[in-house]
């Protein structure tokens, strides 16, 4: 079967690479294993394999090589030894006794387990033996570290689906032969949803500068030009604020989405890996549950002079190594709600679903951060209430080559030299909420020219700074370097936040949030 779907059949060796470098891996590239040690493999399977030349991995449970007594007889050590010897061989770990669920010993006895069938093996071998294959799958949080702690560096579930969706490098998935059709249908359509490509520019800094105008039927604020970057903030505040907190700051968007999205919520945990300027390490996201469904989904990271945006996969990225082997120089990245815009083409619904944040197709006013052929960067918010298919239409008619969707809605902020040139509110007066993540723009001023951009921004409200806790929107507004043509009154802001929110504006994770 795997020849009729032009397999290739690659080592566990390479697997790792894989999945800890960013090796590049052959098409339909697939790892065969085994456990349990069964003569069955050596007299029946591996004569197949070998003929294929396919490379495949036992997983032994040392207390049973050798035992021709039971109904499965084991393979000896002799064979073992034998297979290994012919380089197509690979042999794992799977502890000592085989316990039927590993996480109900106590922490002693699963180091025992885990550290003895290693010894063993390696002695037996004569050379390291760094993968585990955990019995019938089970392992918790305690498991996993001990099996890091002994010095395991890959270990498998028996999680259907890709590896790279895996949540940990010691939470790798694999899939059982019987699901081997159905994974093997999803892992196609995963390929043909998600952008295969790795998008990469040369950063091209151009003066920024502001439009409101139509493009694709969506009435869009734009910003273009600059040098990005990105900050996430301790606690909420408003982007004005974000603005002002980085030197040379002329103009910014709220950035990605967050884990509590409550407007009483105080939590500033992003959705995804994050690194900015201020940051010594990548941050990773820790929520094992939340990390699969993120698979796909875009991370920009930049550097310099380089800017590129790659589909997320939880078993590679979150750790900062793969993405420096990568982008030896990059500064900062943020996992994005969807990829909107491809190659210049507006990716459909049908195309994002799948790795997208659950809200995608609600409709409201939309973000998105995105780059032009050039090299210039474009950030952009919606005027008009729209679904992220509207908006990617608009994004690519505007000049995107690629864009990625940022967090929406109430969340939604686009400045401008002082001003709030969109807000996520339809409703004039009202601000947006304070966010944990923005993204801001440094650089030379080019101010507007054009009629209809020249009204929005001379209409705008300013920027309003808070005078003690950040994120507050009341206090001295910034002065822009334009002037009003007419001074408008000012307007008040009810200072009361609501406690409760419809569903659909909740994050994944969320109680009541969409899936």
């Amino acid at each position: 079967w795997l020849t009729t779907q032009a397999a290739h059949v690659i080592t566990i060796d390479e697997l790792y690479r894989h999945l800890t470098t960013g090796e590049t891996l052959p098409t339909n590239a697939i790892v065969l294993t085994f456990d349990d040690n069964y003569q069955g493999f050596y007299d029946y399977a591996y004569p197949i394999l070998k003929k294929l030349n396919y490379p495949s991995t036992m997983f032994v449970h040392t207390n049973y090589v050798g035992d021709k007594k039971s109904d499965h007889p084991k393979m000896d050590w002799a064979t073992l030894k034998q297979l290994e010897s012919e380089k197509l061989f690979t042999i794992g770990s799977h502890t000592q006794s085989h316990p039927d669920d590993i996480t109900k010993l106590s922490p002693d006895e699963q180091e025992k387990e885990l550290s003895g069938a290693k010894e063993i093996l390696e002695k037996q071998l004569g050379h390291p033996v760094p993968y585990l294959a955990y019995p019938n799958g089970k392992a918790d949080k305690v498991t996993k570290e001990l099996a890091r702690k002994v010095g395991y560096t890959m270990a498998f579930t028996i999680d259907n689906g890709a590896a790279e969706a895996s949540p940990d490098i010691l939470l790798v998935n694999r899939t059982i032969q019987t699901r081997l059709e159905k994974v093997w249908k999803e892992c196609q359509d995963a390929k043909r949803f998600a952008p295969s490509a790795v998008a990469e520019f040369d950063l091209n800094p151009t003066p920024v500068r502001i439009e409101i105008a139509d493009f694709g039927g969506v009435k869009l604020g734009i910003v273009r030009g600059g040098a990005p970057t990105t900050h996430h903030s301790p606690v909420r505040q408003s982007v004005g604020q974000f603005i002002t907190d980085v030197p040379g700051g002329v103009a910014g968007i709220n950035g990605t989405f967050f884990a509590d999205a409550r407007l009483a919520g105080s939590d500033t945990t992003l959705i995804g890996p994050s690194q900015n300027p201020l940051d010594t390490a990548l941050v990773p996201d820790l929520a094992e549950d939340r990390l699969p469904r993120l698979i796909n989904r875009p991370i920009v990271l930049w550097g310099p002079k380089n800017l590129a945006i790659v589909p997320f996969q939880p078993g590679i990225m979150n750790s900062g190594d793969s993405f420096r082997a990568f982008m030896p120089d990059y500064t900062e990245l943020f996992l994005a709600g969807a990829w909107i815009v491809h190659a210049g083409v507006p990716r459909t619904t049908e195309e994002m679903k799948p790795y997208s944040a659950g809200d995608f197709a609600d409709p409201r006013r939309r973000a998105f951060f995105g780059i032009s052929e050039s090299g210039e960067i474009i950030l952009g918010a919606s005027l008009d209430v729209v679904d992220t298919a509207m908006l990617a239409e608009a994004a690519a008619a505007a000049g995107a080559k690629e864009a990625v969707l940022l967090d929406s809605g109430f969340s939604t902020s686009l400045c401008f030299d002082g001003k709030v040139m969109v807000s996520g509110h339809t409703s004039s007066g009202l601000v947006s909420r304070a966010v944990p993540h923005a993204i801001v723009l440094t650089g030379t001023l080019e101010p507007p020219t054009d009629p209809q951009t020249l009204e929005a921004f001379n209409q705008a409200d300013t920027m309003l700074i808070p005078p003690g806790a950040p994120g507050s929107e009341t206090g001295p507004a910034i002065k822009s370097t334009h002037r009003r043509r007419k001074r408008r009154k000012k307007h008040t802001i009810d200072s009361t936040v609501p406690t409760t929110i419809p569903t659909d504006t909740l994050a994944p994770g969320v109680p009541n949030a969409p899936p």
